[in-house]
């Protein structure tokens, strides 16, 4: 399976005109997924800093926001390795299906230190995570890890950019109580079904190159919506409240969000972020921008210089 996937051409690198993967570093997760991990990088950045990135749900690396991410960091000699989550992209598992926040979690984490080691050259070298949606609150929770753990961790985690994170919900948004009750225990079921209650994901809008085909179209899987549910409405505004996502240890924050979110209440990330302990911290909000902000070169381009601002500051 491994072999297959190495044969697999390398994200971008169907056009010409834009910035492609320059090498593949895939690994077996601790749980047996294989995991699609691929280098944006050459000789002159050897000795660069490292920016790690996750994207967000039913996306892959293929996406219009990585492609802004790449290109500003050839322009600023930034290193990057992106990740893709399990079901998503390339990586194994079935499409799209994200029954556990804590499992995905997991392979971020061993994304972290698997990546670091194969990318730097020296000990010195400091690495930097971002992520965009659910990839953005998955870099909050594995930067709140590793600044915790330093020891199980390589060194020199010096920031964290995050891209309208999903640290909460739009209640307009959700279904009546007795739907979403249905929709629990049928996620139990066949958690890989897909209804009409769960969001519909159009990758048409983000993909890159156009005909991609690494990104997920169609309403999404029962157990992703539940898990997705579960975290934002539940898990994250738990935590936050409870003091554990303040990120006190990380050296730099940056949380990046478009005023006319409609996924993700302004409020909730304003709470989020009044939470954050971290030392050096900004938030960055994006007028006439919404949850897609990484989608379009108006936004894209503001979060894209905050996010290597951030890495040239604490290098």
């Amino acid at each position: 399976m491994e072999e297959e996937l190495l044969q697999k051409p390398l994200a971008f690198s169907a056009s010409p005109n834009l910035v492609h993967a320059s090498a593949r570093i895939s690994f077996q997760s601790e749980d047996g997924v294989l995991l699609n991990v691929e280098i944006f990088a050459d000789e002159e950045t050897k000795d660069s800093p490292i920016l790690l990135a996750v994207h967000g749900v039913c996306e892959s690396i293929e996406t219009l926001g990585i492609q802004a991410i790449v290109a500003g960091a050839r322009q600023r000699h930034v290193r990057v390795a992106c990740l893709e989550l399990s079901g998503h992209g390339l990586s194994s598992g079935k499409r799209c299906v994200c029954s556990s926040f804590e499992k995905i979690l997991d392979h971020v984490l061993q994304f972290v230190k698997f990546a670091v080691p194969k990318m730097r050259n020296n000990d010195e070298v400091p690495y930097f995570l971002t992520g965009s949606s659910l990839g953005g609150s998955l870099c909050a929770y594995a930067s709140q890890h590793i600044s915790t753990n330093v020891a199980d961790y390589p060194n020199h985690f010096n920031g964290v950019a995050l891209l309208a994170p999903a640290v909460g919900v739009d209640a307009a948004v959700v279904p009546p109580s007795p739907v979403v009750q249905c929709l629990r225990l049928m996620s139990c079921i066949a958690p890989s079904a897909q209804t009409p209650f769960t969001p519909y994901e159009d990758s048409t809008h983000y993909n890159c190159p156009e005909n991609t085909n690494r990104n997920f179209s169609g309403h999404w899987p029962l157990a992703t919506s539940k898990m997705l549910l579960d975290v934002t409405s539940n898990t994250i505004p738990n935590d936050i409240m409870e003091g554990k996502l303040s990120l006190e240890n990380v050296g730099a924050v940056v949380v990046i969000v478009g005023e006319k979110d409609n996924v993700v209440p302004l409020e909730a990330v304003e709470k989020f972020y009044n939470g954050v302990n971290a030392t050096k911290k900004e938030l960055v909000r994006i007028k006439n921008a919404g949850h897609d902000l990484m989608f379009r070169n108006s936004s894209s381009d503001v979060a894209v210089q905050k996010i290597f601002d951030m890495i040239t500051s604490n290098t």
